[in-house]
């Protein structure tokens, strides 16, 4: 998996891969070391839907980036997002962050809460 791709709710719904994409559905099961399918089936390259990594903003300044996500198999909600840059300063350069915190997400970055 090289890229993991939101849709408009910003659930996980496709994957970039080597050889083209694969959607959420197309997952049998995950383990820390490979990805099972239900077999490849062509899935047309993502039009409607945002990258995941993403920029992260705080009264309107970039404090950071989204550099993955936990999120869960079936559903595609997302979890938590591992996150890097000026926000995880304190905690050795990387944090977790939870979905709480977000107070809103566009195309290319999320908003944190006030606080």
């Amino acid at each position: 998996v090289e890229e993991i791709w939101l849709d408009p709710s910003k659930r996980v719904s496709c994957f970039s891969i080597r050889k083209g994409f694969l959607s959420l559905e197309q997952v049998a099961g995950v383990s820390t070391e490979a990805v099972w399918t239900y077999g490849q089936l062509p899935v047309p390259e993502p039009t409607n839907l945002s990258r995941s990594l993403l920029t992260i903003q705080s009264d309107g300044q970039p404090v950071g980036q989204i550099e993955d996500l936990l999120f869960d198999w079936e559903t595609g909600e997302i979890a938590s997002y591992i996150v890097t840059g000026e926000i995880a300063a304190a905690w050795g350069g990387r944090a977790v962050l939870n979905p709480s915190d977000v107070a809103q997400m566009g195309m290319d970055s999320i908003t944190l809460q006030e606080g």
